[in-house]
């Protein structure tokens, strides 16, 4: 006899609506404060400004490293009848390494954090122009 797991959600993905139960596009769905990563590691957010977010990672008291991302915010868009709100997202395995990097140490991830937030000021047009080397 087979038996289905349950569907289980890395987060809470539910759509936020203003007091009247309409969705409304000034409100923007950001990202979480902690979450899981889908290898069971858990993703905690250590600093924000509004271009940039850093996060650890770590699986129980085990620090793996953190993370470091320009926060990317995916406009109000209508799929199959259902309107959702502009919501940042997280970004995916082919960013990293032009908008986002994965660092060891809290000291190399602030340096990238602090380069990220300098050229999200500078407001670079298109993500071609994030192909830079580090200043070591």
């Amino acid at each position: 006899m087979r038996v289905d797991k349950p569907a289980v959600m890395p987060h809470n993905r539910t759509k936020r609506t203003d007091k009247s139960g309409i969705s409304s596009p000034e409100i923007i769905r950001s990202l979480e404060h902690e979450y899981p990563h889908g290898d069971g590691r858990i993703r905690r957010l250590v600093k924000r400004t509004k271009n940039t977010a850093l996060y650890s990672l770590s699986r129980g008291q085990v620090l793996h490293g953190y993370e470091v991302f320009l926060i990317v915010v995916k406009p109000t868009r209508r799929i199959f009848g259902r309107e959702y709100p502009p919501t940042e997202i997280y970004p995916c395995n082919a960013d990293f390494g032009k908008t986002a990097k994965s660092c060891a140490t809290l000291e190399r991830a602030e340096y990238w954090f602090d380069e990220f937030e300098a050229r999200a000021r500078q407001k670079v047009s298109s993500p071609q122009d994030y192909d830079w080397k580090p200043k070591n």
